[in-house]
Protein backbone atom coordinates (compact mmCIF):
# COMPACT_ATOMS: atom_id res chain seq x y z
CA UNK A 1 0.00 0.00 0.00
CA UNK A 2 2.97 2.34 0.32
CA UNK A 3 3.68 2.34 -3.04
CA UNK A 4 0.17 2.70 -3.94
CA UNK A 5 -0.31 5.79 -1.48
CA UNK A 6 3.32 7.37 -2.71
CA UNK A 7 1.89 7.45 -6.05
CA UNK A 8 -1.50 8.74 -5.48
CA UNK A 9 0.28 11.19 -2.86
CA UNK A 10 2.61 12.19 -6.24
CA UNK A 11 -0.48 12.06 -8.59
CA UNK A 12 -2.65 14.38 -6.22
CA UNK A 13 0.08 16.84 -5.71
CA UNK A 14 0.70 17.07 -9.84
CA UNK A 15 -3.19 17.19 -10.70
CA UNK A 16 -3.30 19.82 -8.25
CA UNK A 17 -0.01 21.83 -9.59
CA UNK A 18 -1.24 21.30 -12.82
CA UNK A 19 -4.60 22.81 -12.55
CA UNK A 20 -2.93 25.99 -10.42
CA UNK A 21 -1.06 27.77 -13.35
CA UNK A 22 -0.50 30.87 -11.06
CA UNK A 23 2.80 30.76 -9.05
CA UNK A 24 1.67 32.37 -6.06
CA UNK A 25 -1.73 29.69 -6.07
CA UNK A 26 1.33 27.02 -6.01
CA UNK A 27 3.27 28.75 -3.15
CA UNK A 28 0.87 28.85 -1.15
CA UNK A 29 -0.56 25.40 -1.95
CA UNK A 30 3.17 24.66 -0.55
CA UNK A 31 2.49 25.99 2.39
CA UNK A 32 -1.29 25.48 3.72
CA UNK A 33 -1.92 22.21 4.80
CA UNK A 34 -2.14 20.36 2.10
CA UNK A 35 1.06 18.99 2.34
CA UNK A 36 1.00 18.49 5.70
CA UNK A 37 -2.63 16.30 4.65
CA UNK A 38 -0.15 14.74 2.19
CA UNK A 39 2.51 13.53 4.80
CA UNK A 40 -0.34 12.37 7.09
CA UNK A 41 -1.98 10.09 4.29
CA UNK A 42 1.73 8.53 3.36
CA UNK A 43 1.85 7.83 7.02
CA UNK A 44 -1.23 6.38 7.47
CA UNK A 45 -0.77 4.65 4.11
CA UNK A 46 2.63 3.07 6.10
CA UNK A 47 1.47 2.11 8.73
CA UNK A 48 -2.38 0.85 8.29
CA UNK A 49 -3.29 -1.60 5.51
CA UNK A 50 -6.06 0.06 3.76
CA UNK A 51 -7.60 -0.29 0.56
CA UNK A 52 -6.58 2.28 -2.68
CA UNK A 53 -10.13 2.89 -2.72
CA UNK A 54 -9.91 4.35 0.84
CA UNK A 55 -6.55 6.21 -0.34
CA UNK A 56 -8.45 7.41 -3.24
CA UNK A 57 -11.30 9.37 -1.50
CA UNK A 58 -8.83 10.94 1.20
CA UNK A 59 -6.28 12.16 -1.55
CA UNK A 60 -9.65 13.46 -3.40
CA UNK A 61 -10.67 15.28 -0.41
CA UNK A 62 -7.40 16.29 0.38
CA UNK A 63 -7.27 17.76 -3.63
CA UNK A 64 -10.82 19.02 -2.69
CA UNK A 65 -10.03 20.82 0.65
CA UNK A 66 -6.78 22.48 -1.49
CA UNK A 67 -8.66 23.43 -4.52
CA UNK A 68 -11.03 25.37 -2.31
CA UNK A 69 -8.08 26.44 -0.27
CA UNK A 70 -6.39 28.03 -3.64
CA UNK A 71 -10.11 29.41 -5.08
CA UNK A 72 -10.22 31.04 -1.53
CA UNK A 73 -6.61 32.32 -1.56
CA UNK A 74 -6.91 33.75 -5.28
CA UNK A 75 -10.85 35.40 -4.58
CA UNK A 76 -9.27 36.96 -1.04
CA UNK A 77 -5.91 38.02 -3.53
CA UNK A 78 -8.34 40.01 -5.76
CA UNK A 79 -10.73 41.63 -3.23
CA UNK A 80 -7.47 42.51 -1.05
CA UNK A 81 -5.53 43.81 -4.62
CA UNK A 82 -8.88 45.52 -5.34
CA UNK A 83 -9.57 46.98 -1.89
CA UNK A 84 -5.92 48.49 -2.20
CA UNK A 85 -6.42 49.84 -5.48
CA UNK A 86 -9.41 51.46 -3.90
CA UNK A 87 -7.49 52.89 -0.84
CA UNK A 88 -4.49 54.21 -2.79
CA UNK A 89 -7.33 56.36 -5.06
CA UNK A 90 -8.92 57.56 -2.02
CA UNK A 91 -5.32 58.64 -0.35
CA UNK A 92 -5.28 60.63 -3.52
CA UNK A 93 -8.11 62.20 -3.19
CA UNK A 94 -7.77 62.68 0.54
CA UNK A 95 -4.16 64.12 -0.46
CA UNK A 96 -6.15 66.54 -2.95
CA UNK A 97 -8.62 67.87 -0.59
CA UNK A 98 -5.56 68.38 1.93
CA UNK A 99 -4.39 70.31 -0.54
CA UNK A 100 -7.35 72.66 -1.16
CA UNK A 101 -8.04 72.62 2.78
CA UNK A 102 -4.37 74.10 3.53
CA UNK A 103 -5.16 76.43 0.35
CA UNK A 104 -8.32 77.41 1.79
CA UNK A 105 -6.36 77.89 5.42
CA UNK A 106 -4.13 80.21 3.87
CA UNK A 107 -6.99 82.57 2.35
CA UNK A 108 -8.99 82.45 5.95
CA UNK A 109 -5.67 83.25 7.08
CA UNK A 110 -5.76 86.17 4.87
CA UNK A 111 -8.89 87.60 5.29
CA UNK A 112 -8.64 87.24 9.03
CA UNK A 113 -5.60 89.78 8.23
CA UNK A 114 -7.11 91.51 6.49
CA UNK A 115 -9.95 92.13 8.87
CA UNK A 116 -7.82 92.73 11.77
CA UNK A 117 -6.05 95.74 9.78
CA UNK A 118 -9.47 97.06 8.92
CA UNK A 119 -10.82 96.94 12.49
CA UNK A 120 -7.28 98.70 13.28
CA UNK A 121 -7.85 101.60 10.61
CA UNK A 122 -11.84 102.07 11.84
CA UNK A 123 -10.44 102.47 15.56
CA UNK A 124 -8.14 104.83 14.55
CA UNK A 125 -10.66 106.62 12.56
CA UNK A 126 -13.28 106.97 15.51
CA UNK A 127 -10.29 108.32 17.47
CA UNK A 128 -9.46 110.67 15.28
CA UNK A 129 -13.47 111.97 15.17
CA UNK A 130 -13.58 111.91 18.93
CA UNK A 131 -10.75 113.88 19.25
CA UNK A 132 -11.56 116.39 16.63
CA UNK A 133 -15.19 116.71 18.37
CA UNK A 134 -13.89 117.10 21.62
CA UNK A 135 -11.30 119.37 20.35
CA UNK A 136 -11.86 123.22 21.30
CA UNK A 137 -11.85 124.55 17.83
CA UNK A 138 -15.04 121.59 17.46
CA UNK A 139 -16.94 123.05 20.26
CA UNK A 140 -16.17 127.21 19.33
CA UNK A 141 -17.25 126.81 15.52
CA UNK A 142 -20.20 124.51 16.83
CA UNK A 143 -22.85 127.19 16.61
CA UNK A 144 -21.61 128.35 12.84
CA UNK A 145 -22.33 125.02 12.12
CA UNK A 146 -25.83 124.85 13.13
CA UNK A 147 -25.91 128.16 11.20
CA UNK A 148 -25.09 126.61 8.19
CA UNK A 149 -27.85 123.08 8.68
CA UNK A 150 -30.59 125.85 8.85
CA UNK A 151 -29.62 127.94 5.93
CA UNK A 152 -28.79 124.48 4.07
CA UNK A 153 -32.74 123.00 5.34
CA UNK A 154 -33.88 126.73 3.78
CA UNK A 155 -33.08 126.35 0.80
CA UNK A 156 -33.91 122.93 -0.09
Amino acid sequence: PLDDGEQVGELGTTAIFAFCKNAETRQYLREIQFSKQLKYLNVLLDVSPISEEIAQSWMQQAYNHAITAAVVHNSNNKIIKQKNDEIRQKDGEIRQINEIIHHKDGEIHNVHETIHHKNEEIDHLKNRIIALETSTSWKITKPLRNIKKAFWALTE
